[in-house]
């Protein structure tokens, strides 16, 4: 049986610089192949992630294209009489009392089935950008509709509407259930419905554990769980998500 000592036995003690010369080359080996591995996930998630981008681009990039800059080109796109996008903004202008001037000619369009997302650093104006698309605050110019009907806090575009603002909209008193149940109510379900709704979303979300539980007790992280649950469930035909995570 091999044992300890005989393998001191044979090691070049008197050496060590042999170690670290094979701990050194192990780990150039072993770095390397993190290195394909990371490539090959990489190269997956870009073949998986942007396929449909890539197309949207495609589709959208045709002669009409050439010769006109993204900017220009979208507006064309938005408002020519063939356009039936769910979201439509157009030069958008968002300017407060004390001159500051949050947005200035946003414009772009979000088709039906399409994912569209805002992004920018802090400051930006992508809380400015949600608010305004969802009514709840004015903008100073440009044109803004939902199912080709101009905003206004009236349009039935509302209805079917889910929308998770910045900032939790929760009683703290009222168990997650219970939110459900009026969201639910509000979006129109009714009898089986709603308990079918309120059963689907507790366990997509991983959320059956909370039900009972009032949101005052809720983590940060599963309150903004909740306000999501609160957006989507009835189903909306539009879905607006600021920070959900």
């Amino acid at each position: 049986e091999f044992a300890d000592e005989n393998f001191y036995k044979y090691a070049p003690v008197d050496t060590p610089w042999i170690y670290t010369l094979f701990a050194f080359t192990m780990g150039i080996i072993e770095f390397v192949q993190l290195l394909r591995a990371d490539k090959k996930i990489y190269d997956l998630k870009e073949k998986i992630v942007y396929k449909e981008t890539e197309s949207h681009c495609r589709h959208h990039h045709t002669e009409e294209h050439e010769g006109l800059d993204d900017i220009e080109f979208e507006k064309n796109r938005l408002n020519s009489q063939n356009n039936n996008d769910l979201i439509k903004a157009i030069e958008v202008q968002k300017v407060y009392p004390n001159g500051f001037k949050a947005l200035s000619d946003l414009t772009f369009g979000v088709e039906s089935g399409q994912i569209f997302c805002l992004l920018g650093p802090n400051g930006a104006g992508k809380t400015t950008a949600f608010e305004i698309i969802t009514a709840a605050i004015p903008k100073t110019a440009g044109k803004v509709f939902l199912e080709n009907k101009a905003l206004s806090r009236e349009i039935e575009a509302f209805y079917r509407t889910g929308i998770c603002s910045q900032s939790n909209t929760l009683w703290d008193h009222v168990t997650v259930e219970q939110h459900l149940k009026i969201y639910a109510r509000l979006k129109g379900l009714r009898g089986a419905e709603i308990d079918q709704a309120i059963k689907f979303l507790l366990k997509a979300l991983q959320f059956e554990e909370h039900a009972k539980k009032g949101s005052e007790k809720l983590s940060g992280g599963n309150k903004r769980k909740l306000c999501v649950a609160l957006a989507m469930i009835g189903a909306p035909k539009l879905l607006f998500l600021d920070e959900p995570s």
